[in-house]
């Protein structure tokens, strides 16, 4: 499980990172030929400034790598769902409310845990259908 952020399409830096392969795309084959291979530091090696949607123009994505996510995780709605019930049960309490405290854990993580399970195996069943076999 990776504990890098996902990013959205527009929000990769400038430089190509080094564990996300990129294939050079030649911006002029007939003078790049003719002035020979281009020398580390010349401005044929740097990075041609980003353009209008923050993407490098001098470098594409390797054909067949993974898309990218763009939204929430699934179980990052899930838990911010738990707490967010967490909270409204102590709103209630406080208020007067008589909540079975323990009985409202149970029920809750219960439930938590099928969403979880239950999209996992959605997810699953997604992705083995869209890689051909």
């Amino acid at each position: 499980m990776s504990t890098e952020p996902y990013r959205t399409p527009g929000d990769e830096p400038d430089t190509p990172r080094q564990d996300h392969p990129t294939v050079e795309i030649p911006q002029d084959t007939a003078a790049t030929a003719a002035d020979g291979p281009p020398h580390a530091g010349s401005p044929a090696t740097a990075d041609p400034a980003p353009s209008a949607a923050g993407t490098s123009t001098g470098t594409a994505p390797v054909p067949g790598a993974p898309p990218v996510r763009t939204g929430p995780r699934g179980s990052t709605v899930v838990w911010g769902v738990v707490v967010i019930a967490v909270a409204v049960g102590l709103l209630a309490r406080t208020a007067g409310a008589s909540v079975d405290a323990q009985l409202a854990a149970i029920l809750l993580l219960g439930a938590a845990g099928l969403v979880l399970v239950v999209g996992s195996v959605v997810g699953a069943a997604r992705r083995r259908r869209r890689t051909p076999s």
